[in-house]
């Protein structure tokens, strides 16, 4: 697992779809954007670049062939003194090609995990759009979020409905946790059921950084609940702060000089960042995804209107 892919922030989507119906109401008090853009149109933009994506990557093999096999044909028949030439070429633009072909490859990948995150959402906000008002509130109600505690809820034209895609995300990202927490905790009994394995090393690298892709979900996880219990807040989780980005030898080299590794780093240089021990879930069989999410949501927006 790459640290890049569990990176916390919110970078600014290059895509602009189409916002939900419910938001297109709140124009007198307007929603943060990540609570408008609907899941099924974000499911949409990612499938078709994935596809254009596998397009190129197609290309880049097809075209290096036909141009190789092209230049080795025509210098072999007019003007074969010069085929060692080509044949330099050819091993020199090798690694070049090589490069498109593995980005286009990480972008079809990158692609087609959003497609599918965007999937999921997309599901589970049709199954909230389905509830009675009744049941809708007790599912916001079991993340702490009720209406009178939602700032100037009342100027929010469309009420909870128009929450729905950021409970939605929240439930997914809660799920996600629950996922990473057990597959961290399978890991982990792995080495110690094996300790001698030759794979060990590698065992202990996939741990860290399912612990850090569990530590940064539980921070998106925390922001989205304290974004829907602030919905027109209008920054971003990368204006509050970022998660460093940390390898095992990184985290090593600070645990061994006895310090604390910081877990998140508010922009706001007076706060304090939150250590790895403010995102520590324990070994717990419980576990819901859920646990502490409010309490580090208000962290977060600690001194944010």
């Amino acid at each position: 697992m790459s640290s890049a892919a569990i990176h916390p922030t919110n970078h600014a989507h290059p895509f602009y779809p189409q916002v939900t119906a419910e938001a297109k109401a709140s124009s007198h008090n307007p929603l943060n954007r990540e609570l408008c853009i609907a899941p099924q149109d974000l499911m949409s933009h990612h499938a078709n670049k994935e596809a254009l994506w596998n397009v190129a990557r197609a290309a880049a093999v097809i075209g290096f062939l036909v141009l190789t096999s092209a230049a080795f044909v025509a210098t072999s028949v007019f003007a074969p003194n010069l085929v060692l030439y080509v044949v330099i070429s050819v091993f020199l633009a090798t690694p070049a090609a090589a490069s498109g072909f593995s980005y286009a490859d990480q972008q079809v990948t990158d692609h087609a995990l959003q497609k599918t995150k965007y999937g999921r959402i997309a599901e589970i906000h049709r199954d909230l759009a389905a509830l009675s008002p009744h049941e809708l509130r007790s599912r916001f109600a079991e993340f702490g979020i009720m209406r009178r505690e939602i700032n100037d809820f009342d100027n929010i034209e469309g009420g909870l409905p128009s929450l729905t895609v950021g409970l939605a995300t929240l439930l997914y990202q809660c799920e996600t946790a629950q996922q990473l927490f057990q597959r961290h905790k399978d890991a982990l009994a792995e080495i110690h059921a094996d300790p001698s394995s030759k794979y060990r090393t590698d065992m202990m690298r996939q741990t860290f950084y399912l612990q850090q892709a569990l530590q940064a979900t539980r921070i998106n996880a925390a922001y989205m609940q304290g974004l829907l219990l602030r919905p027109c807040y209008q920054g971003t989780l990368d204006q509050i702060g970022t998660m460093p980005l940390l390898n095992p030898e990184n985290f090593a080299m600070e645990k061994l000089y006895g310090n604390t590794p910081n877990a998140f780093v508010f922009q706001d240089g007076a706060r304090d960042p939150l250590k790895a021990y403010d995102l520590e879930i324990g070994d717990t069989t419980a576990y819901s995804g859920r646990r502490d999410l409010g309490d580090l949501g208000n962290r977060l927006f600690a001194g944010i209107a």
